[in-house]
């Protein structure tokens, strides 16, 4: 998701959408030279200073997007612990004001920026990741937009028309204490900024249910591991795909960007049998779409192949930890309490890529303290690096003792293994 750097980020995509759109429109043939600024429109014009040719974009209000703004529960539980990190939802206001030196240039320049906001009413991620990282460089973008992560957020950023009546844009004028000149009123909805503070989590529940309808001449029912209905699934797990519709030796199935063959017989009319251990390149760990696509000849080739595709069922793969190794940097007290710092490396498999959102959970016996360390930029890859199976997590000055350990990738978690009193005993870290 979006950073701190986000809003401004925001500011300057939609400022290059509007240069490239004068650029390409040729206005400056008409006008000259035209820049694009993002100033208060006070400033625009300077004190005893000349009328410019300009298109200027102001954001004048940043307020709470109301549909994201109940959909999480509550942060914190009854003991004040944060137990969740809902993103900050946001929507901007913006006025593009034009300047015009000329009679009818003014109406041009907010003609040709209004066409631009329309056509690129919806900010693509190549749209933003080419802005924010121009060529030639921009100097009036600075390096820290580029990574703001506003490309990556979940949702896609509309650019939608305001309607702000007479009396409204007097008062912002107003306000602004700036002379008014043609504007038009934007608003860029949502931005999604995520927190610092990411809640903890507890231990995971150990018998989940439910079953899936499907909709489709291929059809998934359920998904489960081999070994039982309401065992985890991991990289090493064989699972069972239900439903019907199924033909050996015309079936394929997909698990994200994965897609793996079936041998042959284990493909029934009603059952598929998969084997993720020999599955190469192996599916990413977390919560994965999977369905199964059914390619049957129409008749010698080359004729086209005809596809069907089931509905979609959601995989949890959930990722293992097959290392742990903790570095003690430094011990203290706090609190009447020994308290160490240093960092925890975790070995992980499936590979985790640079884009996941990966963390590591501890859980103190008895029901204390949670805490939750999240990983480095990038997941500590390096820039040329796709993917990565080794992460460290740097801690400070926690309680020292045992600690429960669980590994969050893309908010699948890693298993906790089971003692004979059906209470969790590992895998276990001391700090």
């Amino acid at each position: 998701m979006s950073d701190g750097y986000a809003i401004a980020a925001v500011s300057a995509v939609i400022r290059r959408v509007l240069l490239e759109a004068l650029s390409a429109a040729q206005v400056s043939d008409v006008v000259g030279n035209v820049p694009v600024t993002a100033v208060p429109p006070d400033r625009v014009i300077p004190p005893a200073g000349a009328e410019p040719t300009q298109v200027n974009i102001f954001l004048h209000q940043v307020t709470r997007n109301a549909a994201f703004r109940n959909m999480d529960l509550p942060s914190r539980n009854a003991a004040g612990d944060l137990i969740s990190g809902p993103p900050l939802a946001l929507d901007l206001h913006y006025m593009i004001t034009a300047y015009g030196t000329e009679p009818f240039w003014a109406e041009i320049l907010l003609g040709h920026s209004a066409l631009a906001l329309h056509e690129n009413a919806t900010l693509t991620r190549q749209a933003i990741a080419r802005a924010l990282s121009p060529n030639p460089p921009d100097a009036l973008v600075p390096a820290a937009l580029r990574n703001s992560g506003v490309e990556a957020q979940i949702e896609l950023i509309k650019i939608l028309p305001e309607a702000v009546d007479s009396e409204e844009m007097s008062r912002l004028w107003s306000a602004i204490q700036g002379q008014y000149r043609p504007t038009m009123a934007y608003r860029a909805s949502v931005l999604l900024i995520e927190p610092r503070a990411a809640g903890a989590s507890a231990p995971p529940v150990r018998s989940p249910g439910g079953r899936a309808l499907p909709m489709a001449n291929v059809e998934l029912e359920s998904v489960a591991a081999e070994s039982g209905l309401t065992d985890p699934i991991t990289r090493a797990s064989a699972i069972i795909l239900s439903g019907n519709g199924f033909v050996p030796g015309e079936m394929s199935v997909e698990i994200g960007d994965a897609v793996v063959t079936p041998v042959i017989g284990d493909v029934g009319t009603s059952r598929i049998r998969l084997d993720l251990a020999a599955m190469a390149p192996p599916p990413r760990a977390g919560l994965q779409p999977i369905r199964a696509v059914r390619t049957r000849p129409l008749g010698p080739a080359p004729t086209t192949p005809a596809v069907e595709v089931s509905n979609t069922l959601p995989l949890t793969l959930r990722p293992a930890i097959t290392a742990i190794n903790v570095a003690i940097a430094s011990v203290d007290v706090a609190d009447g309490q020994p308290v160490s710092s240093g960092t925890i490396t975790v070995t992980l498999n499936p590979p985790v890529g640079r884009g996941q959102t990966v963390s590591v959970l501890l859980n103190t016996a008895g029901g204390g303290p949670m805490h939750r360390l999240a990983a480095p930029p990038n997941n500590g890859a390096a820039a040329n690096i796709g993917e990565v199976t080794q992460i460290p997590f740097a801690f400070s000055r926690l309680r020292r003792g045992p600690y429960l350990i669980r590994v969050s990738v893309d908010a699948a978690e890693s298993v906790l293994t089971v003692d004979g009193n059906g209470v969790y005993d590992g895998p276990e870290v001391t700090l």
